[in-house]
């Protein structure tokens, strides 16, 4: 009867920590995509930044 609880403690324990990897992972593939999202907008705002300066440039002379 032991053996039975013991085997079924382990089982639980087995499928909580499964979840907690899938979770794991779950979280993992979000961060990924928002750092390319992060990325993504970054290189969008130094094109910005770029048009910008050049238009300030284009404005001062003349």
């Amino acid at each position: 009867m032991a053996d039975n609880t013991d085997n079924k403690n382990t089982e639980n324990k087995e499928k909580e920590i499964t979840e907690i990897f899938k979770d794991v992972r779950g979280e993992m593939t979000n961060i990924k995509d928002e750092k390319t999202d992060l990325e993504t907008n970054l290189d969008k705002i130094k094109t910005d930044l770029k048009n910008i300066q050049v238009k300030e440039i284009e404005l001062r002379d003349l």
